[in-house]
């Protein structure tokens, strides 16, 4: 099936009519997926631009870094693929957050300058210390949107390291968090 498959894809490029050669691409694209030619599949979906499916595909079948780096090449260079590249992101970020890679979803994160997302994956993975230095340089250089998702994280990281410097017994400093978090 694999030269048929091919050779649909030729005849409806030359044919010139190019919604129908896409349509024809992806479906010859699936049907090689699902016959365990995944490379080639994703191969002819990224001749007819359809990256964010790649990239899904990539990543049901196990292959999360290749499906964040050809989304990061792929979609990241073009504006109108910001939301498909947030998506397949945020889906890595889950996978790797799930499967006790917290820190490679932080540097991901980080990568992409969601400061936010870095504090709730630092806080997630009980990284206080590191989480309050973090949101200390951030209001330093002024970085911190002022959005109540980020007030109110801004609090609880705050509290959690006082609470922390407490147990250690450095009172003075977890006073200095506690008078932060108001």
């Amino acid at each position: 099936h694999y030269e048929d498959n091919l050779r649909a894809c030729l005849v409806s490029a030359c044919d010139g009519k190019s919604n129908q050669s896409n349509t024809t691409m992806k479906l010859v694209a699936t049907n090689m997926i699902a016959e365990d030619k995944l490379w080639e599949g994703i191969e002819l979906l990224c001749l007819t631009d359809k990256v964010y499916e790649a990239c899904n595909y990539l990543q049901s079948s196990g292959y999360w870094d290749s499906s964040l780096w050809l989304a990061k090449c792929r979609l990241g260079n073009s504006a109108g693929h910001k939301e498909e590249l947030s998506k397949t992101i945020g889906k890595y970020c889950d996978h790797c957050v799930a499967t006790g890679q917290s820190k490679r979803a932080i540097l991901v994160k980080l990568s992409r300058k969601e400061f936010i997302s870095v504090l709730d994956l630092l806080v997630g993975a009980k990284m206080i210390a590191l989480a309050a230095m973090f949101l200390q340089v951030l209001q330093d250089l002024k970085e911190l949107p002022d959005t109540s998702h980020a007030m109110v994280l801004s609090e609880e990281i705050s509290l959690a390291y006082a609470r922390r410097l407490f147990d250690c017994g450095n009172t003075k400093a977890a006073f200095f968090y506690c008078e932060k978090a108001r």
